[in-house]
């Protein structure tokens, strides 16, 4: 998934995330700040879900700055980050979904299908193709990939 914070008052940062190349211990003390399980939490951040993107944005911004605390974290509007998820997490997303079908009322289940496949479909009209289940933006850090900003 692509990161992307948009300060009013500041530059823009991006980070490619692959929540499956993050270490156990960080995972760990996401969870710890999160209050959930590791999947749970990604599929929040997914989501865009406040409290999860305020746990994404701490772990990406202590990627350059380790001593950051969480209680540092910008208080940021919620159009200020945004995640993006390219097709082949769009298709895991629609698998955990309908994996978890029972916690949703029909209609929110079948909306929720819909924006995922409306949104696989318009990808694939502009030629996106699925590179597979390691994605071409997966390195051997995926989550501490520079934004375009800082190679200035």
């Amino acid at each position: 998934m692509r990161v992307t914070y948009t300060p009013e008052d500041g530059e823009e940062q991006v980070w490619d995330f692959d929540p499956r190349r993050v270490r156990q211990s960080e995972a760990e003390m996401i969870e710890k700040r999160a209050g959930c399980r590791w999947d749970e939490w990604v599929t929040l951040c997914k989501a865009e879900q406040a409290g999860a993107l305020k746990v994404l944005l701490w772990h990406l911004m202590r990627r350059q700055h380790p001593a950051l605390r969480f209680d540092d974290v910008p208080d940021f509007y919620m159009g200020e980050i945004s995640v993006d998820l390219d097709l082949g997490e769009l298709r895991e997303t629609r698998a955990e979904v309908e994996k978890r079908a029972n916690q949703f009322s029909e209609d929110e289940l079948a909306r929720a299908l819909a924006e995922i496949d409306r949104e696989v479909c318009e990808r694939m009209a502009r030629g996106e193709v699925e590179l597979g289940k390691a994605s071409a933006r997966t390195s051997a850090d995926a989550t501490a990939s520079p934004s375009p900003s800082d190679s200035a």
